[in-house]
C-alpha cells in the first residue's frame, strides 16, 4: 500500500516529491550535458576555461527548459524570462551553497565527502529555491 502511494505521489506532476525526483533527473541530463560539451570542445582545441563556460552555459539553458516544460509544468504564474532570470539567480546562489558548504566542511572532513555533503546541501537550496521562487505556483 505504502509503494502505490509514494508511486502515485512521484507520477503527481504537482507533488513536491515527484518535482524532486524530475529535478534531480534534469540535474544528471545537464551534468552529462556540460561535461560533454565542455570534453568536445576542449578535444576538438578550445581551452578549457571557455570551454568549460560554453558547457555551463548551455546546460543551465537546457535545465531551465526542462524544469519549466516537465519537473514544474504545473507552476507557472510568471513569463518565461522573468522565470530564466530568477533561475539565474537562484542557480548563482547554490553555485556560492556549495562552495561555502564545501569550504565550511572541509575544516572538520576530506574534501570529497565535503564536496558530497555540499551537492546534497545545494540541491537541496537550489530546488526549494526554484519550487518557491522561480516556478511559482498560480494563484
Amino acid at each position: 500500500m505504502r509503494l502505490q502511494g509514494l508511486a502515485a505521489q512521484l507520477r503527481d506532476p504537482g507533488h513536491a516529491l515527484g518535482q524532486a525526483a524530475r529535478f534531480g533527473l534534469v540535474g544528471v541530463v545537464n551534468t552529462a550535458l556540460a561535461l560533454g560539451v565542455l570534453n568536445m570542445l576542449h578535444a576538438s582545441g578550445v581551452a578549457v576555461r571557455p570551454a568549460s563556460y560554453i558547457g555551463s552555459g548551455l546546460a543551465v539553458v537546457v535545465s531551465f527548459l526542462l524544469n519549466r516544460a516537465w519537473t514544474f509544468r504545473t507552476r507557472r504564474a510568471d513569463g518565461p524570462w522573468r522565470q530564466f532570470g530568477r533561475f539565474v539567480a537562484v542557480n548563482v546562489v547554490s553555485v556560492v551553497a556549495f562552495s561555502e558548504a564545501v569550504t565550511a566542511l572541509s575544516a572538520t572532513m576530506p574534501v570529497p565527502v565535503a564536496s558530497l555533503l555540499g551537492v546534497v546541501f545545494s540541491f537541496v537550496a537550489n530546488f526549494l529555491l526554484s519550487r518557491l521562487l522561480v516556478f511559482r505556483a498560480r494563484p
